[in-house]
């Protein structure tokens, strides 16, 4: 079960993906301001306006497996056309030849960032952020994008977009699943 909250925010038109990364942008400024911390987060575009999809941090890697499921499926039936994936992690910047030895979140040269994941039906933009944090541990500022150019994103939550135009089935298929899940979906009128 996902702990989740998902919001429409209806401008009766539909944002540019410029315009969904840039509120994302402020989104997790914002949150690394208020609580030190970013949650995991969807904000999808529709032709109604926008969506955001705010998940409980993960604990495990089945809560990570359960967010990506949710967001896809959310998308599916909100009808988005692209979207914007925020989410906190631990990354270490290491070569090709030389294979980490500890996940990235134990190793002593790990790195705290925050992933901004933007997929639209033409492609990808991920950016890498660096959180700079002060001698105490409290945010200080967002550091300069790290993602190599051309990076592509493999896993989970890459291709969170469908594929295809959604059935009626599918949609239905969908907003079972998503009930099922304990994610209470948006009035989009």
């Amino acid at each position: 079960m996902v702990t989740s909250q998902t919001l429409f925010h209806a401008t009766g038109r539909l944002p540019s993906p410029s315009e969904l990364l840039h509120e994302a942008k402020k989104f997790v400024d914002k949150c690394l301001n208020i609580r030190g911390a970013v949650a995991p987060t969807l904000f999808g575009a529709t032709q109604r306006g926008e969506v955001a999809f705010f998940a409980a941090p993960f604990l495990d890697e089945a809560g990570k497996a359960q967010f990506a499921a949710a967001c896809n499926l959310l998308l599916l039936t909100t009808g988005a056309l692209h979207c914007v994936v925020v989410m906190e992690t631990w990354m270490t910047l290491g070569r090709l030849s030389q294979p980490p030895h500890n996940p990235p979140s134990q190793s002593p040269d790990r790195i705290e960032a925050v992933v901004i994941y933007s997929e639209t039906k033409g492609g990808i933009e991920l950016m890498l952020l660096p959180i700079r944090r002060n001698a105490s541990g409290g945010f200080e500022r967002l550091g300069p994008d790290i993602a190599p150019p051309g990076v592509q994103m493999l896993g989970r939550f890459s291709s969170l977009l469908p594929r295809k135009n959604p059935t009626k089935q599918d949609i239905e298929a969908a907003r079972s699943l998503l009930e099922r899940m304990g994610v209470a979906l948006p009035e989009v009128p």
